[in-house]
């Protein structure tokens, strides 16, 4: 689970909350889950507030949530060099952007975090 944003947390998002339907959703799909497996299944959720112009309090919230399984990729290949990072190579992805009240984010975000994993799951042959 990728280091989510200092909105992420006022619209109800937590990474301990991510990590855990991550892993379930995997068990439950027959995958082992080990933070050193190759390949890995990455998640981002990037959270913006909104807030009332008037107010300034809390309205709503927009989440774009990205799931993918990735491997690090067998490098020099044709010609490329590795920068400072390893390259990554994806096998699947799948994204949603969501929006809703504070109150009913993290529900939401969780459910289509267990959709997403099984929407990338089933392009999968494992």
């Amino acid at each position: 689970v990728e280091e989510l944003n200092p909105d992420a947390g006022a619209c109800g998002i937590k990474e301990t909350d991510l990590a855990s339907i991550a892993t379930l959703t995997l068990r439950t799909s027959g995958i082992e889950v080990s933070e050193a497996a190759q390949p890995y299944l990455y998640v981002n959720a990037n959270a913006m507030l909104q807030r009332s112009t008037t107010s300034g309090k809390p309205v709503g919230c927009i989440v774009g949530l990205r799931v993918s399984f990735r491997a690090v990729a067998k490098w020099p290949a044709a010609g490329f060099r590795s920068g400072k990072h390893p390259p990554i190579e994806e096998a699947c992805a799948s994204g949603h952007l969501l929006t809703g009240m504070p109150s009913t984010m993290r529900n939401n975000v969780l459910s289509e975090l267990e959709t997403a994993i099984k929407l990338c799951l089933a392009d999968l042959d494992y």
